[in-house]
């Protein structure tokens, strides 16, 4: 596929488009719903809008994309690489992140978000998922999955991690400040130098 392609609002729901090279492709605001992109190479596109719900992201290489509010729930994005992408405003709630690579994701508060004006990853599932000196200030993270996954020096302040499941995760130099941590599970979580600031911890089980 011709990497300069132009498919801006396109209706591309369902459609199977597996192992293409779709590099700085333009699919702002098209629909991917349901749609087949595994091992699709996304690098430097921009999906900015795009209606991406339940579309299986098997393997996608992300690096530097925008992902700019785009629809991301429920979506299979298993080994994933967001290396740099900008999630700004994005929903991954519910999405299926297992062994993705998330590092250095870029993201601004979205204007359009008071509580937690930043991307959502509730319920989402990021077992053994790699996030490392990543910030996730003021990201909702509730009762999502992230057990075995690699977080050193991660920044969780303000963050939502009620409920979360981080059994066995590497919190290493990890900051929770004023964090929200009721509810969750780190039993087994390597906490060295981690930090908990006015972290509220109520029926957390193994916070500090």
């Amino acid at each position: 596929m011709n990497p300069a392609l132009d498919l801006r609002c396109a209706d591309l729901r369902a459609a199977d488009m597996t192992g293409l090279n779709m590099r700085r492709i333009n699919l702002y605001q098209a629909d991917l719903r349901d749609a087949k992109l595994e091992g699709v190479n996304l690098h430097d596109a921009s999906l900015s809008g795009a209606d991406l719900r339940n579309a299986d992201l098997d393997s996608v290489q992300f690096f530097g994309a925008s992902l700019l509010g785009a629809d991301l729930r429920r979506a299979d994005l298993r080994k994933s690489i967001l290396a740099g992408a900008d999630i700004t405003c994005a929903d991954f709630s519910g999405a299926n992140l297992q062994d993705a690579v998330l590092p250095g994701l870029l993201w601004r508060p979205c204007i359009f978000k008071i509580t937690f004006p930043a991307p959502n990853f509730a319920d989402a599932n990021l077992r053994r998922a790699s996030l490392v000196n990543t910030d996730f200030n003021h990201v909702d993270f509730s009762n999502a999955d992230l057990r075995e996954s690699s977080l050193d020096n991660a920044d969780f302040t303000h963050a939502n991690l009620e409920g979360a499941d981080l059994r066995n995760a590497d919190l290493t130099r990890a900051n929770f400040f004023s964090a929200n941590l009721n509810g969750a599970d780190l039993r087994g979580a390597t906490l060295t130098f981690a930090r908990f600031d006015y972290a509220t911890t109520s029926g957390c089980r193994g916070c500090p």
